[in-house]
């Protein structure tokens, strides 16, 4: 048997077991309610001794499997072989159990960690992950204020003749003035290799995209899209050569209809919607439960707002720089100070770990909860460029202080 399939059967087995400090219950009872969760009725397919093994339990276990150890037990007789490594795992379980494994330190606090990590996991999935569905408010809220990000690229179809001299392309756009078919020209004039041989054709191409022939060229693009569809431009100079552009279908940059994108935000606001919900229930756990610290890990309960305030501002590491701000936010959420720290830990987010969810939720919380905040429209014009490349708003360390972040973001929507 390999240690890593023990293991883990070891684990599921105890998770019962570690609840009962006391350790009176039989290793017996508690294996078999355990191998009977979620299977209460289901067949009974072996015993060792007075424990049950159910088919609910034997496929649970097999669904737990990675995929090299399910490869392990496939073909021939598969199943009965892997219900032996059910029964081996069992009278080991069983033998600890009676040899009192569960209560040596080490052993226990193992079991402790496991119980807590699957109890944590199992209440985050279905509090902040089955249950968020978001409000359609807020999913028409998002699609007004990022159409941006909803935008279907128009597309040209083109043809080009590309000359390395101006005599060449005013001797072809003469024979184009004077009837010639298009394709005939590009075939006789342009030097274009990737167009040339197929009459000039450049297939579709988009505002942002590649072109073939000239690659990616905002001022070719630009030109093509202002142009009218059926139409041929006269000889223009580009990066060196002489061009001529026609253009034949086209279809304008649209902004996609609300049901077609709805899915999407709804990605998109799940994960936010998921973390602001966490932040709440987590303030409302602490507060009931009276947290203490003591000792020297008492220090962030006794500072000033004032305090962490400086503290974050002279830190010069990033996860410092956040922890005293969130701090701050956390035990004094009406300061004066309290939106500075919400706006740092957003762009810090952001900006330093890219943790575009977490620098959402900062965001919107200073738009939600303190809207006549200095910093609003900087959070505003954060949340809608989120995810993009913006050079300007890192400049080497992360800032400071919020207004040094702020006027990082004035430059860059200046040079937006």
């Amino acid at each position: 048997m390999r240690i890593g399939i023990l293991s883990v059967a070891l684990l599921a087995l105890m998770l019962s077991a570690c609840s009962e400090n006391s350790g009176q219950n039989s290793g017996a009872d508690t294996s078999q309610r355990s191998q009977r969760a979620g299977g209460e009725f289901s067949p009974v397919i072996a015993k060792v001794g007075d424990v049950e093994i159910t088919k609910a339990y034997f496929d649970f276990r097999y669904e737990m499997l990675a995929p090299q150890e399910k490869a392990r037990y496939s073909g021939e007789n598969w199943k009965n072989r892997y219900l032996d490594n059910l029964v081996e795992e069992t009278l080991l379980y069983q033998q600890a159990r009676k040899e009192n494994f569960h209560l040596i330190g080490d052993v226990e606090l193992r079991i402790d960690f496991a119980i807590r990590s699957i109890l944590i996991k199992a209440y985050y999935d279905k509090k902040f992950k089955e249950d968020i569905q978001p409000a359609e408010a807020l999913i028409q809220e998002y699609y007004d204020e990022h159409p941006d990000k909803f935008k279907k690229l128009g597309m040209v179809f083109g043809y080009l003749v590309r000359c390395a001299s101006k005599d060449k392309i005013d001797a072809a756009y003469a024979e184009l003035q004077s009837g010639t078919r298009f394709a005939t020209v590009a075939q006789k004039y342009s030097e274009d290799p990737e167009t040339k041989d197929k009459g000039g054709e450049l297939g579709w191409f988009n505002p942002d995209g590649y072109v073939g022939g000239i690659g990616y060229s905002k001022t070719f693009t630009d030109r093509a899209f202002a142009m009218e569809s059926g139409t041929t431009s006269e000889p223009f100079e580009l990066e060196g050569s002489w061009c001529i552009l026609k253009t034949s279908s086209k279809s304008d940059t649209e902004v996609q209809p609300l049901p077609e994108v709805r899915e999407r935000i709804e990605r998109t606001l799940r994960p936010i919607i998921a973390k602001e919900e966490y932040a709440v229930q987590l303030r409302k756990l602490r507060q009931s439960a009276g947290v203490q610290k003591f000792g020297e890990y008492q220090e962030d309960e006794i500072r000033t707002a004032e305090q962490l305030y400086k503290m974050g501002s002279e830190s010069r590491t990033p996860h410092a720089k956040l922890h005293f701000y969130e701090t701050l936010v956390e035990k004094y959420p009406d300061h004066e100070y309290a939106d500075d720290a919400l706006f740092m830990i957003g762009f810090v987010n952001s900006e330093e770990f890219n943790d575009l969810t977490a620098a959402a939720v900062a965001f919107r919380r200073i738009l939600k909860e303190m809207p006549e905040s200095p910093f609003a429209d900087e959070a505003r014009w954060m949340l809608r460029n989120l995810g993009q490349s913006n050079p300007q708003l890192r400049g080497g360390d992360a800032p400071q202080d919020p207004d040094e972040a702020a006027g990082r973001i004035g430059q860059a929507r200046d040079g937006g």
